[in-house]
């Protein structure tokens, strides 16, 4: 994958992943919202990705791209939903894998599987995703679409 990123000068990539469950099945996820594998520049296809594209752990970042946006994680109990959204908005072109790089097992008390308010934080990491870019080139229509996949 990060020859793929290097050969086609991308500054991340997203790639699917294999979700390994407590009973020790395996299911696949492709988190692309149907695209097919390749380069990503328009921001129709970028909204156009699942909300699986939220999570920072199914993509590989160049450190270039990081150290020119110094972009931080927040607090909160979503924090990688602010992460994802700036990455994905800030990115001069992305490259779709469909072939999974990672095994993600989600232990028990992860914050998804909890009941609580703390899912409310979300919304919060949404919006301030959104407010952080509103001063870009950033279109209306991937906000909105970034809005409606949050509410």
């Amino acid at each position: 994958l990060t020859r793929r990123m290097n050969d086609t000068d991308s500054d991340l990539a997203l790639a699917a992943y294999e979700k390994i469950h407590s009973d020790g099945t395996v299911t696949q996820h492709n988190p692309s919202g149907g695209l097919r594998a390749g380069i990503i520049i328009d921001f129709t296809d970028r909204a156009r990705m699942s909300r699986g594209f939220y999570f920072c752990w199914n993509k590989v970042y160049r450190r270039t791209f990081l150290t020119k946006t110094a972009q931080t994680f927040p607090t909160g109990e979503y924090e990688d939903v602010f992460w994802s959204v700036l990455a994905i908005a800030q990115a001069t072109q992305i490259l779709v894998s469909d072939q999974p790089f990672y095994g993600y097992r989600q232990v028990s008390n992860s914050a998804v599987n909890r009941a609580g308010a703390q899912h409310l934080d979300i919304v919060r990491q949404y919006s301030d995703a959104i407010a952080a870019k509103s001063d870009t080139d950033v279109p209306a229509a991937f906000a909105l679409v970034v809005w409606t996949k949050a509410t």
